[in-house]
């Protein structure tokens, strides 16, 4: 995975995939699987946050680096419409130089 920065958006590219979305809090919004999904980021106290907001409940993914921008962590909270609890998961991932 390759997350690049602009002044005003951040492009997530996996594989072949890319898509880049403005970091400014504008919602983007598709066709998913499950109806239509709003995506917006912004970045909140130093951290890029990540919104997803679907019929079925939302889903924020908060990304964080270390100060010596040598760790990226992941938490990803899913807060379902359903009578469910929240979830939450954490990844780390250090940097790979090629």
């Amino acid at each position: 995975m390759t997350i690049a920065v602009t002044d005003t958006s951040v492009i997530f590219t996996h594989g072949d995939r890319s898509h880049a979305l403005p970091t400014n809090g504008t919602a983007i919004t598709h066709d998913g699987l499950g109806g239509e999904v709003a995506i917006s980021v912004a970045w909140t106290d130093g951290a890029l946050v990540e919104t997803h907001t679907t019929p079925h409940g939302t889903m924020t993914v908060t990304y964080t680096v270390s100060a010596d921008g040598n760790r990226l962590t992941i938490t990803r909270t899913v807060d379902p419409a359903a009578d469910h609890g929240p979830a939450d998961a954490t990844h780390v991932w250090d940097r790979v130089t090629e």
